[in-house]
């Protein structure tokens, strides 16, 4: 489970709850993080317990001791006290409060109604209590927490989150207690974007703590930012400046701990926006590698089910700065800080793409890496799981149901504690590390002729205008960064050109050849210069880019309707597209097979009974007579087709207890469906039924094979669409490299038969010619497909397909 806190939490980490008192008001002044609370007196002390849970969760960030430590608070009450002491209310309110601080990143607007209802029940079990207030504002902090991760009924979270605020200040005594009431409702008027009632609530937060004397405490100095960060927002920089400096001042003078550290970063950020701004360029600057020095080198994350996930209050901080970052590094004005600045913007873009991306490549990564067969099987069973509860958690939110959500959750735990003890190298491998720079801004992984590019979308920040930012870097040539002006209806020109490909009644629309120019001088133009004597691309897109294939720009103005004599951008690249940079590193250094190459050469499989699909069958035969020679033996070769191609022989072919029996190249002919939100039915790949299997290959079985392929292509309708570009990656896509592939050919729409049939052909002809360099042989087909007939020279016929992943 992750924190789902971030710098405008309920105001909690200067003036903490503790439970030093069980039976009394218990607003502590500061939390110190500087050692752990002192051993208790009796084994079974509830508060000491309370308090350890409070260290561990909000110094440590250990989610795991601090769940354990008031779960046994908890229970000690449960054993010590009457069924209706208020004592016990007092340590379930704690343990939701660890909840609410954690919400798992699945949470849905049922989950936050479930925590919302048994946090009611206890407040009004303390109803009269002295505890009451503070019911009342946990309370109103998860509406707060409610209203700011969901999407349902945000403004009336947001009014009750305030009407439990003010119930709450009308019980409060102590200064302390207000102010912290005060700070929660300054962070609901921030939500709504009223800035004055923000600013009049911090201001009496400030004057609360004063009049107790609390100047020097933690709770003044975050104050002091939140009243910084109110100028800013209001563009009041001159006022703005000194409120940092007054806040990191104070921080300073705290015990080094992470907890302080972030919220120094946090201001050097504030400075960093503040000085860039009124175009200080060597303040920013300066103010920026400070905040570095935090968020490239401290590492604040947590494993969890497989890969590095951040918390989400660092998540959101990294991007922030991450977003800083790519707006100084690419201003005109800042050129002479480009060799410090460029590998942080590196940095930077990948963390802006998401570590969710790896996921399917870094599972690959795992499973060519480990040779013990029982550790592949327990690592894929792992990912099925993961995978299972991704697509429930999108069903979950449109239906409310949780209770299967919980049950994965469950298994995703227990499987992965399993693993680690089997596999202690699990956790090393699992690591998705951002790829950097070399000292001379290069990148090693890049071979002759080719260039990595790596787009990332993004709005400015004052007035919200769409922009871009590209860097580019060829083989043994420093990289760059670009900022691009983005016209404010580029997402529309992408939706035109993809509603293209979509047949009307039997008849295609127009593609535009002058919206995909248009394109090709917004997006690609910029960067030309730099991709002198290059032929290869390796690709990663951003947001709505990722919905259309970059060989379909068109890099001349079009003179005419003719689609056969537009200049094509595939025409002059060969393209291979990954989901995130750091993938380029990670496939480049999968280990090579041994040689002689035990796998099997081809295994071709589709046209199942029943199922019409014209030409399939004779595609899977040619491609089947061009690889297996005199130098491959029909033993190392097999086609599924008809009556065979089943789903369960395609599971007894490829069987994970017996790794000789991998192929080299898989090749599918058949029907596809993608992932049905609605519904939550899995994507799936359609082969023939038989009594133990339903025909349909979902992704979650296909995670289940082991593959150990050099590509799997799939040659089926919308193999490659994908509906969440937070994704990369499709989910059929992504189930094989799961699998253990190390390229898919997917294709981005439905596709037609016929032409499919000859475009597939044209490619496995071409592998002879370009020593196998898939990427090229694409490129081969596509032109020759375009070529070969004037009436089906429309895109939609010939530039579906994309090749995922890299060559070896």
């Amino acid at each position: 489970m992750l924190p789902i806190a971030h710098a405008w939490m309920p105001f909690i980490s200067g003036l903490l709850l503790t439970i030093a008192n069980m039976n009394g008001v218990s607003y502590a002044s500061d939390l110190d993080c500087s050692q752990p609370p002192q051993p208790p007196s009796q084994p079974d002390d509830m508060n000491h317990q309370s308090a350890l849970g409070r260290y561990y969760d909000q110094c440590l960030l250990d989610y795991d001791r601090a769940k354990q430590a008031f779960d046994h608070s908890l229970a000690s009450a449960q054993q010590h006290l009457a069924p209706h002491d208020p004592t016990i209310a007092i340590a379930k309110l704690n343990r939701l409060r660890l909840e609410l601080d954690w919400q798992e990143p699945w949470a849905t607007p049922k989950a936050w109604d479930n925590l919302i209802s048994s946090l009611t029940e206890i407040e009004k079990t303390l109803r009269g209590e002295d505890r009451h207030a503070e019911a009342l504002m946990h309370l109103g902090d998860a509406h707060y927490y409610a209203a700011l991760n969901t999407p349902l009924q945000r403004a009336a979270r947001i009014n009750t989150a305030q009407h439990h605020y003010q119930s709450a200040l009308k019980h409060q005594q102590l200064p302390a207690e207000a102010a912290i009431t005060h700070s929660n409702l300054a962070n609901t008027y921030r939500l709504q974007e009223d800035y004055q009632q923000e600013a009049a609530h911090l201001t009496q937060v400030a004057n609360l703590l004063a009049s107790t004397k609390q100047q020097n405490t933690e709770a003044y100095a975050l104050n002091r930012y939140k009243q910084a960060e109110n100028h800013r927002k209001q563009h009041h920089y001159s006022q703005a400046e000194p409120a940092y400096q007054d806040s990191l001042q104070r921080y300073q003078t705290f015990p080094p701990t992470l907890h302080r550290d972030k919220a120094i970063a946090r201001i050097q950020l504030g400075l960093a926006e503040t000085h860039l701004q009124q175009q200080r360029y060597a303040q920013a600057h300066t103010a920026i590698e400070q905040a570095a020095q935090f968020y490239l080198n401290t590492n604040t994350t947590k494993l969890n089910y497989g890969t590095l996930i951040a918390a989400q209050d660092d998540l959101q901080d990294r991007q922030h700065f991450a977003r800083l970052q790519l707006r100084f590094s690419s201003h005109p004005a800042t050129s002479r800080f480009t060799s410090s600045t460029l590998p942080a913007a590196f940095w930077a873009i990948q963390q802006l793409h998401g570590l969710e991306r790896l996921q399917g490549l870094q599972q690959a990564l795992m499973r060519l890496s480990i040779q013990n067969p029982k550790h592949r099987e327990s690592i894929s069973d792992l990912w099925k799981t993961y995978k299972m509860l991704e697509d429930n958690a999108q069903y979950q939110a449109s239906t409310h149901q949780a209770a299967e959500s919980q049950r994965l959750q469950q298994a995703l735990n227990e499987a992965e504690q399993q693993l680690q003890k089997t596999l202690p190298a699990y956790r090393q491998l699992a690591q998705a590390k951002p790829l950097a720079l070399n000292p001379d801004n290069t990148l090693s992984n890049l071979r002759k002729g080719e260039a990595l590019l790596a787009w990332v979308f993004e709005r400015d920040p004052q007035t919200q205008e769409p922009l871009a930012y590209v860097l580019v870097a060829a083989h043994q040539r420093p990289a760059k960064l670009y900022a691009l002006t983005l016209p404010p209806d580029l997402q529309q020109d992408i939706i035109k050109l993809r509603q293209a490909m979509t047949p009307q009644a039997s008849t295609l629309p127009d593609f535009d050849l002058q919206t995909a120019h248009r394109l090709y001088q917004t997006l690609f133009a910029p960067v030309v210069d730099d991709l002198q004597e290059i032929q290869h691309l390796i690709v990663v897109t951003d947001d709505e880019l990722q919905h259309l294939p970059l060989h379909l720009l068109v890099t001349q103005a079009p003179t005419s309707r003719d689609y056969q004599q537009a200049a094509w951008l595939m025409q002059q690249y060969t393209f291979n597209y990954l989901p995130a940079v750091n993938a380029l590193k990670s496939l480049r250094e999968l280990p090579s097979p041994p040689s002689p190459d035990p796998r099997k050469r081809f295994l071709g499989i589709g046209a199942p009974l029943g199922r019409a699909l014209s030409g399939a069958e004779a595609e899977l035969e040619h491609q089947h007579q061009l690889l297996c020679t005199a130098h491959h033996a029909n033993t190392a070769c097999s086609v599924l087709t008809a009556k065979d191609a089943t789903e369960q022989a395609l599971k007894q072919l490829i069987d994970p207890q017996k790794p000789e029996t991998t192929f080299q190249i898989i090749s599918f002919a058949t029907h596809a469906a993608p992932h049905n939100t609605q519904d939550n039915t899995e994507a799936f790949l359609e082969l023939g039924k038989t009594k133990d299997e339903d025909g349909r290959v979902t992704a979650s079985e296909i995670m289940a094979l082991t593959l150990d392929a050099d590509i799997v292509l799939l040659s089926a309708c919308s193999t490659g669409s994908i509906s969440d570009t937070t994704q990369g990656m499709s989910s059929l896509v992504k189930a094989f490299f799961s699998a253990g592939s190390r390229q898919v050919l997917a294709t981005a729409w439905d596709i037609d038969s016929p032409t499919t049939q000859t475009l597939m052909q044209a490619l496995f002809t071409a592998l002879p010619t370009t020593s196998t360099h898939w990427a090229s042989a694409l490129q081969h087909a596509m032109q020759h497909t375009l070529q070969k007939n004037a009436e089906h020279a429309h895109p939609f016929y010939w530039g579906a397909f994309q090749l995922y992943g890299l060559d070896g």
